[in-house]
């Protein structure tokens, strides 16, 4: 017989899952003024310690600043808890979770794929790489030629305005936008090194 009765710590769970996702998105905002406030420094060692022109320099600082909010991402990702429902010993909950955290890593890089194409023009792909899942490491490919509808109307049209993209933030509507625009462009990645010591990122089909 259903009840109704909600059982014990759950709620406790909850609320201190909301707790910690409120201080996420403080950490996120606080990580991006940094990285913005700084980025004067990298442009103008690009630009006049390495004698780079204006153009290139602009490019290679955007990226730094991506790159940087990238690893604070991965640092405090893996240094700090991550709000979730792993308190719980419900199996249905942990793979709704599980789902929710792949949703959330599609919208990020679709995202960040939509930014950069719509303020950088010269930019014609763009390359994320997710968590690791086990032994794989899944990347997503976007082309602009595949995003220029998207590209042509404000990117709010596309994909609401989130303070921080979390599991809890995305709606059904929102999820099935972005599993369409994603779809196809997931790979399996792999990085090999060349006999001169560059590094490559290699992008092939697999099962994903």
């Amino acid at each position: 017989m259903a009840s109704d009765q909600v059982t014990p710590g759950l709620l406790d769970r909850a609320s201190a899952s909301s707790e910690l996702g409120a201080e996420w998105r403080r950490l996120t905002r606080a990580a991006t003024v940094i990285a913005i406030i700084t980025s004067p420094a990298p442009f103008f060692w690009y630009h006049n310690a390495q004698g780079w022109g204006l153009a290139w320099s602009l490019v290679a600082t955007f990226f730094t600043v991506i790159a940087f909010r990238g690893l604070v991402d991965l640092l405090t990702r893996r240094l700090l808890p991550w709000p979730s429902l792993y308190g719980t010993d419900d199996a249905d909950l942990k793979e709704e979770d599980v789902v929710s955290r792949r949703r959330a890593s599609r919208e990020e890089s679709l995202e960040l794929a939509l930014y950069t194409f719509k303020y950088w023009p010269n930019i014609n792909s763009v390359v994320t790489l997710l968590p690791p899942d086990k032994t794989r490491r899944p990347a997503f490919l976007f082309r602009r030629r595949k995003l220029q509808s998207q590209l042509s109307t404000p990117l709010e049209a596309t994909l609401p305005n989130h303070e921080l993209v979390s599991t809890d933030a995305i709606t059904e509507s929102e999820a099935a936008t972005v599993q369409q625009l994603t779809e196809g462009s997931i790979f399996l990645s792999s990085f090999s090194q060349t006999p001169n010591g560059h590094t490559l990122l290699l992008l092939g089909t697999g099962n994903q």
